[in-house]
This record gives C-alpha cells, structure tokens and sequence, in this order.
C-alpha cells in the first residue's frame, strides 16, 4: 500500500506542477491509469492496480487534493502498443483526464507519448525503463525510477569485478524491448575479460516467475 501511495503522491506532484489549472473547474480530479490487466505483464498490472487503489483511498479519505476527491479511471493496455495508444486518445479526448500514469512495460509509454507531448498531457510512468523515454527531451513525461542504460552499467561493473564468474547468465522477458536489454549490458560491461561469456534466457510473460522452467536449463549451461 506504502508503495502505491508514493507513487500516487509523485504523480500528485507531476499534476500540480504541469496541469492543475486544468483541474480547476471540475468536480473530481481524473487520473488515467493505464496498467496490462490482461496478457503479458497482468500479474504486475492487477497488484500495481491494487496498489494505485489504496493510495487514491487513502488521499480522499485526508480530504482529496485542495478538497476535490480524486476520481481514477482505469484502463487494460493489454501489454500492446496499439491498444495503449488508442486508450491514451480516450483519456484525452472523451475521459479529458489532466494526468496519465502509466505502470507498464516501456512498449506502452513510447506507443504514447509523442501524442500526449503534442496535448500536453502530464504522463508519469511507473518502472518503464527504456532509456528512449527520456532521452527525447519531452517536458510532458515524467519518470520515477532508473532507466536500463543506468541499471546496464552497474550491472556491467559489478560482474566486472568477479573474477570468479565467468559465464553469466541474462534472464529478460520475450517482448518488443526487453531482447536489447542484454545488448545493453554488454554494451557498458566494463573492463570485459577474455573468459567472460554470456547465455541469454527469456520468458514470454512478464508476470510469470521465470525460476519454475528457466532456471534448471540456466543450471545446465553451469552459469556462475
């Protein structure tokens, strides 16, 4: 719940900055809250709405934000980029929602947010990791946590500095990013050694637990 509500304060914080005046004559504050409830990703999408559910109890029941409750409005982007954006559009344009938080993989948050810059609508994104999201520039998306290439080089340095392991394994879900993420890795591992080698391992959900079936193949290839 703790962590619902951080997140739920944060994007209170993004809204207050970039869109309040927008929240101004209406009744409620409308939050969109685009999450997988379905297909890949949905047993991070339903805890995460959990989650997202508390914190917006706990703020109303303080009294809301300068007294207007707060009224979320959540939607199942399946994981899908084309599903995302059409469900972005219906926030906008028929919800008018000032916000969207987005707790999704980064396929979702890119698939979006050129058109949500361009309406200047406040998009705070929960754990999408693509560096791409913030390297663009864009004054409207506002990201809480590291992006791959900081994670990819503290990973790097930190297997660098174990001489003792010399293969590696990379576990990474089976989407339209995660297969760059071990690109990365290698891309800032450094101070690489010559009896370095790596096995790449994915899974097609991500909000499977990939310890059942993965990790006795990942056993087999004797990874340190």
């Amino acid at each position: 719940m703790m962590k619902g509500i951080m997140i739920l304060l944060a994007a209170m914080a993004v809204l207050i900055t970039f869109g309040f005046s927008s929240i101004e004559a209406q009744d409620t504050v409308k939050i969109g809250y685009l999450t997988p409830l379905t297909g890949p990703g949905s047993l991070f999408g339903l805890t995460g709405r959990e989650g997202f559910t508390l914190g917006v109890e706990d703020v109303n029941a303080r009294g809301g934000i300068n007294g207007k409750k707060l009224e979320p409005i959540v939607y199942d982007s399946q994981s899908k980029p084309t599903v995302a954006a059409t469900l972005a559009q219906r926030l906008m344009l028929e919800d008018k929602v000032p916000l969207i938080v987005v707790a999704s993989g980064s396929v979702d948050v890119l698939a979006i947010m050129e058109v949500t810059e361009r309406a200047k609508i406040p998009v705070f994104v929960c754990g999408s990791s693509s560096p791409v999201i913030t390297e663009k520039g864009f004054k409207w998306v506002w990201r809480r946590s590291f992006n791959d290439k900081v994670c990819a080089e503290i990973i790097g340095k930190y297997v660098s500095s174990k001489p003792d392991w010399k293969r590696i394994a990379i576990l990474s879900e089976n989407s339209l990013y995660f297969p760059t993420y071990s690109f990365l890795v290698r891309l800032l591992y450094f101070r690489p050694q010559p009896w370095h080698s790596w096995s790449d391992f994915s899974f097609d959900d991500v909000g499977q637990s990939p310890s059942a079936h993965l990790l006795p193949g990942v056993m087999l290839h004797g990874v340190d």
